[in-house]
């Protein structure tokens, strides 16, 4: 969140680090949801190479918040916090 100092406003960078990480934490329960169909779709269909990937694919999605937080913890400024966006892993 912001508060006023002096003339300009500043950015309380631990609270828009962690809000950041809220914002990616839905975005990636989102992703696992929509997964999931695929993931069993593929085991409906008995499709093993297929099961893997996502398997996978899903781990990457869960781990994605730990990596995020050590790339957060580095950012110092609101613009590099603006600038900052997680490398996603790619649905297979």
């Amino acid at each position: 969140m912001a508060r006023r100092c002096r003339s300009a406003i500043a950015v309380d960078l631990p609270l828009a680090r962690t809000q950041r990480l809220a914002e990616l934490r839905t975005e990636r329960n989102q992703r696992l949801d929509a997964s999931d169909k695929a993931r069993l779709q593929a085991m409906d269909d008995n499709d093993g190479p297929r099961i893997a990937q996502l398997r996978l694919y899903r781990q990457a999605l869960r781990d994605l918040p730990a990596t995020a937080q050590t790339q957060l913890d580095t950012v110092t400024t609101d613009d590099a916090l603006d600038a900052w966006s997680p490398t996603w892993p790619l649905a297979p």
